[in-house]
């Protein structure tokens, strides 16, 4: 992609891969309930540099999905499982997107997929699959949203 970027996902109990993902608590900001979640998920601290927003609908529900851009900060990736998740891993862009692109084949041809044609299975490769190429085109059109640190 010639992006340089890497996608910092969370193998969950189920045993899927997908992106840090949760729900804002009562009064708390989206940037401090990504920064929060990126924790229980991954074990890494972040610092949020950057957003782009897609909606998302769905016959069983209605969400806003807000793809962060984020740098590590603190900590070390997880890697040993908790009640959050199973562990974390950084990919490359290219990679996870080649993944997904081998399961969307796999569904329209009518096989149950069992991975993204490296070991590697998603969960929700429908959702997640728009939501970073929403942020890729964004990246490349000077698009993302920075957020800069309030001092």
């Amino acid at each position: 992609t010639g992006l340089g970027v890497e996608i910092l996902l969370v193998r969950e109990r189920t045993g899927k891969w997908f992106l840090p993902a949760g729900h804002a608590d009562p009064g708390e900001t989206l940037q401090r309930a990504a920064v929060r979640e990126t924790k229980e998920e991954t074990g890494l601290g972040v610092e949020i540099t950057g957003a782009s927003q897609i909606i998302v609908t769905h016959a069983e529900y209605s969400a806003l999905h807000l793809v962060m851009e984020a740098r590590a900060v603190a900590g070390s990736i997880k890697t040993v499982a908790d009640k959050e998740s199973q562990g974390a891993a950084w990919r490359p862009l290219s990679e996870v997107r080649k993944g997904l692109a081998e399961e969307a084949k796999t569904a329209i041809a009518g096989r149950h997929s069992q991975d993204g044609g490296d070991g590697t299975v998603y969960r929700k490769p429908w959702e997640i699959g728009p939501m970073i190429e929403h942020y890729v085109k964004a990246k490349r059109e000077g698009q993302v949203i920075p957020i800069s640190r309030g001092k």
